[in-house]
């Protein structure tokens, strides 16, 4: 028996579906399936699939006990994750308890395209801060060098 219900509104300003909880900390909609709980997508030019908004939390949050909590595909896009501050935070923030914090890998061949990017108009491109080790660590299996600097810098090993 199937107790499923489809809802639809040609109305920008109206949703197909809408859950709205009046309560404190409870949950506006739910869903839960052997699958996927809630899908969302979109068929308009520069839409999201999914959008969350928040005034104090997360926009969007995701988990997972064995798994990635958050998993972001693209074909064609310009980036599979952005994350942009528009104040004078931390773009991306990563933290491991006992692994890498953040880790960038690339597949592309010997075009020499890098892992992971740095770029900053006033400031180091990538810096390194460590209390028992060396800040930022190079280490290479073809090249000549670990580490280069391109204008009157150092050259590493």
């Amino acid at each position: 028996m199937s107790n499923s219900q489809v809802f639809d509104s040609s109305d920008p300003n109206i949703p197909a579906v809408q859950g709205t909880q009046t309560g404190n900390g409870g949950t506006g909609v739910l869903g839960i399936g052997p699958a996927n709980g809630v899908i969302g997508r979109s068929i308009g030019s520069g839409f999201s699939g999914v959008f969350g908004e928040s005034e104090t939390g997360p926009g969007v949050s995701g988990s997972s006990t064995d798994s990635v909590g958050v998993d972001a595909k693209t074909k064609k896009g310009p980036a599979a994750l952005r994350a942009v501050h528009a104040g004078s935070g931390v773009g991306v923030f990563g933290q491991s308890d006992t692994g890498i914090g953040v880790s960038g890998k690339t597949t592309g061949g010997t075009q020499g395209f890098s892992g992971v990017l740095g770029e900053s108009i006033g400031g180091a491109g990538v810096s390194g801060h460590s209390t028992n080790s060396v800040g930022v660590d190079a280490k290479t299996q073809r090249a000549c060098r670990a580490a280069r600097h391109s204008r009157r810098g150092w050259l590493g090993r």
